[in-house]
Protein backbone atom coordinates (compact mmCIF):
# COMPACT_ATOMS: atom_id res chain seq x y z
CA UNK A 1 0.00 0.00 0.00
CA UNK A 2 1.46 3.80 -0.47
CA UNK A 3 -0.04 6.53 1.17
CA UNK A 4 1.44 9.49 0.60
CA UNK A 5 1.05 12.76 2.75
CA UNK A 6 2.06 16.47 2.85
CA UNK A 7 2.41 18.36 6.01
CA UNK A 8 4.35 21.59 6.09
CA UNK A 9 7.74 21.21 7.70
CA UNK A 10 8.14 21.71 11.66
CA UNK A 11 10.22 20.46 14.12
CA UNK A 12 7.01 18.24 15.94
CA UNK A 13 5.54 17.16 12.72
CA UNK A 14 9.26 16.14 11.54
CA UNK A 15 9.64 13.79 15.05
CA UNK A 16 6.12 12.14 14.14
CA UNK A 17 6.62 11.24 10.53
CA UNK A 18 9.78 9.75 11.25
CA UNK A 19 8.26 8.24 14.45
CA UNK A 20 5.83 6.81 12.40
CA UNK A 21 7.59 5.23 9.64
CA UNK A 22 10.22 3.74 12.15
CA UNK A 23 7.23 1.70 14.19
CA UNK A 24 5.25 1.00 10.80
CA UNK A 25 6.25 -2.35 9.32
CA UNK A 26 7.77 -1.96 5.69
CA UNK A 27 9.55 0.92 4.13
CA UNK A 28 8.57 4.41 3.82
CA UNK A 29 9.95 7.73 2.66
CA UNK A 30 9.95 10.75 4.49
CA UNK A 31 10.45 14.29 2.88
CA UNK A 32 10.21 17.98 3.70
CA UNK A 33 11.35 17.10 7.20
CA UNK A 34 12.84 20.08 8.99
CA UNK A 35 15.93 19.13 10.21
CA UNK A 36 17.55 19.68 13.41
CA UNK A 37 19.60 18.81 16.09
CA UNK A 38 16.62 17.03 18.32
CA UNK A 39 15.54 14.91 15.35
CA UNK A 40 18.90 13.63 14.69
CA UNK A 41 19.17 12.36 18.74
CA UNK A 42 15.58 10.98 17.73
CA UNK A 43 16.69 9.27 14.77
CA UNK A 44 19.63 7.61 16.57
CA UNK A 45 17.80 6.06 19.64
CA UNK A 46 15.64 5.17 16.54
CA UNK A 47 18.35 3.37 15.35
CA UNK A 48 19.41 1.73 18.15
CA UNK A 49 16.07 0.35 18.63
CA UNK A 50 16.22 -1.35 14.99
CA UNK A 51 14.99 1.05 12.74
CA UNK A 52 17.06 1.58 9.63
CA UNK A 53 17.01 5.14 8.84
CA UNK A 54 19.16 6.64 5.75
CA UNK A 55 18.99 10.31 4.70
CA UNK A 56 18.33 10.41 0.61
CA UNK A 57 18.50 14.20 -0.04
CA UNK A 58 17.68 17.22 1.88
CA UNK A 59 14.92 16.97 3.64
CA UNK A 60 14.22 13.50 2.69
CA UNK A 61 14.95 9.48 4.04
CA UNK A 62 14.32 6.11 3.70
CA UNK A 63 12.86 4.62 6.91
CA UNK A 64 12.80 0.81 7.27
CA UNK A 65 10.33 0.41 10.15
CA UNK A 66 10.30 -2.47 13.05
CA UNK A 67 6.64 -3.26 12.76
CA UNK A 68 5.38 -2.08 16.26
CA UNK A 69 8.41 -3.64 18.42
CA UNK A 70 11.06 -1.81 19.25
Amino acid sequence: MMITVQAPASKSVSHRMVMGAALAQGDSVVSRVLESKDLERTMAILRGAGAGIVRTGEGEYAISGVGGTF
